[in-house]
């Protein structure tokens, strides 16, 4: 706001500013528990910052592409990417420390994924191309339901038994046993999916399982 008359300028200021004081005044407390959280997430991000650097700077085990170093490799990796979510959610920290921490902290996962690049994009080809053969089998399941399902409304006539409809889910599920590790965002998806389509087939199984019983 602009000026106000030289006589009334230092009455009106005062004013204001008493009334300021007693607002920070009463929120004393609040900016207390502000500055002790701050100081827990210091030492939070301290021990992350630590971890992390630990990680990046690890020497080799075992010979370069053996078992033993992909397994280092991997975990290492899924590790920090755990670090890196949980700084995300770790709340502020005094001003002074935020910038150095968080410049330090990033050189150490971009030092780690740096080194293993290949690695890790190797890795994720694999995934995918395992989430794909699972996907395949989603689908074959879901045809077998779809059948089971006509069959048993009477839609269809009967092409395979119900002990060769059992032994085909029962084939899928153990071929999807020994497909390996699909990327983590997709592994519930997946599995909820084939576990869906496999419930159904067995719904329309009901009667000769129990027979069978």
């Amino acid at each position: 706001l602009g000026p106000l008359p030289g006589d009334r300028r230092e009455a009106a200021w005062q004013r204001f500013k008493v009334a300021c004081d007693v607002v920070y005044e009463r929120l004393k407390p609040y900016f207390a528990e502000l500055d002790a959280q701050r100081q827990v997430n210091l030492e939070r991000k301290r021990a992350l910052l630590t971890e992390a650097e630990a990680i990046a700077n690890a020497s080799p085990i075992g010979l370069a592409g053996s078992p033993a170093d992909l397994v280092a490799k991997r975990t290492g990796s899924e590790r920090m990417k755990i670090l890196q979510q949980e700084w995300k959610v770790t709340g502020a920290v005094p001003r002074e420390h935020d910038q150095d921490l968080w410049t330090r902290f990033r050189a150490a996962g971009d030092t780690f994924f740096g080194k293993h690049r290949a690695d890790i994009d190797a890795r994720h080809q694999e995934f995918t191309a395992h989430l794909q053969q699972k996907e395949a089998l989603c689908l074959a399941v879901e045809n077998l339901a779809k059948d089971c399902e006509a069959l048993a409304a009477g839609e269809e006539a009967r092409v395979r038994s119900e002990d060769e409809r059992l032994r085909e889910v029962k084939d899928h599920q153990a071929r999807w046993k020994l497909i390996g590790h699909v990327p983590r965002d997709q592994v519930e998806a997946v599995w909820s999916r084939f576990r869906t389509a496999c419930d159904r087939v067995y719904a329309t199984l009901k009667p000769y399982l129990a027979q069978l019983e």
